[in-house]
């Protein structure tokens, strides 16, 4: 970041209206627009807050899951068990600190097997003082933490994409999980881990990066008016006014493209301008009125060729007709 900071300075050029302690502030402005923390690694994060108010849930499936994989023999009686009941057979993993979004990927498989997984461990694990290790309860908690991670899930795999710039989707996404928790608030089951992770939320994203807000502005969809109605929304999902942000951005903005004015607006003025002073539509518009030019005589040629042909064919039931033709239309004809 000391190697970077400097060359970007060098590429736009100082400040156009310095400040006191310009040094620092420079550093902190560009810093904002160079470096941001690791969006999926926040996500985890705030999805992580949240699994310690289940624990004692999760570590039942984790338990069960361990118990069958621990055993090559049970593994395969479990396959057995399966191809008998019509299911198709497979295997189970269980969730990582280290890995996003293991948690979700380890219920969303084991929901789908929920009567033969359950009946297969409480016959061969026993009970856990005197209940089923897997009871309704749990697998009810889990498709309820299941759907509730489903956005996560979502939000982490659009934005860990390579192929595509991530940037203009960070606001997107940083909306929809602020909605998603606000509609929560009132589940009872989810209740418990919403404070959690609302306040992690708040920690990383209640200040808005510039980077994500310069983005989500340039994108040719959004521009400013898209982007005060999602400040309005976020506003209301977070209890955060974010009226001053806005205009912070926005002078931000203009700030940073008279840095680009002026260091670069000399090039654009030393352009070439477009002699013939027509836009491109209207080219295409004369291109299309010189082809109809060609076409046209051509079209009216042979629609007369075809009727002089018709006219002889004819010739024999319409002698008096045709022997008033013009000598230059048979001139034509021949």
């Amino acid at each position: 970041m000391s190697k970077l900071i400097p060359k970007f300075v060098g590429y736009l050029g100082p400040d156009p209206a310095p400040l006191d302690n310009v040094n620092r502030e420079n550093d902190n402005a560009l810093r904002g627009l160079l470096h941001q923390r690791c969006a999926c690694h926040i996500i985890n994060l705030i999805v992580k807050s949240s699994l310690k108010r289940i624990k004692s849930y999760l570590e039942a499936f984790r338990t069960a899951i361990s118990y069958l994989n621990s055993s090559n023999q049970r593994i395969g009686e479990f396959h057995n068990y399966c191809i008998v009941k019509g299911v198709i057979p497979r295997k189970f993993g269980l969730d990582m600190d280290v890995r996003w979004n293991s948690t979700y990927l380890m219920l969303k498989h084991l929901i789908p097997y929920k009567g033969t997984f359950s009946t297969f461990i409480a016959a061969n694990y026993g009970l856990v003082n005197s209940e089923p290790l897997l009871s309704e309860g749990h697998w009810a908690v889990a498709k309820k933490i299941m759907e509730f991670l489903g956005i996560f899930y979502e939000s982490t795999i659009a934005l860990s994409g390579v192929y595509y710039p991530t940037s203009p989707l960070m606001l997107h996404h940083i909306l929809e999980i602020a909605c998603h928790l606000h509609a929560r608030k009132t589940d009872p089951l989810l209740m418990s881990i919403l404070t959690p992770m609302k306040l992690k939320f708040l920690k990383y994203w209640q200040n808005i990066p510039l980077l994500y807000s310069f983005a989500f502005v340039l994108d040719p969809r959004a521009k400013m008016r898209e982007f005060h109605n999602v400040l309005q929304l976020l506003s209301q999902s977070v209890g955060v006014d974010y009226s001053n942000y806005f205009t912070e951005v926005r002078a931000e903005l203009y700030k940073l493209y008279n840095k680009y004015e002026n260091k670069y607006g000399a090039v654009r003025l030393h352009r070439p301008s477009n002699i013939s002073g027509s836009s491109g539509k209207k080219k295409m518009l004369g291109v299309r009125y010189m082809e109809l030019l060609v076409q046209v005589p051509l079209l009216l040629l042979l629609h007369l060729h075809l009727l002089l042909y018709l006219c002889l064919l004819f010739q024999s039931w319409l002698p008096t007709w045709t022997a008033t033709l013009s000598p230059a239309l048979m001139m034509i004809l021949t």
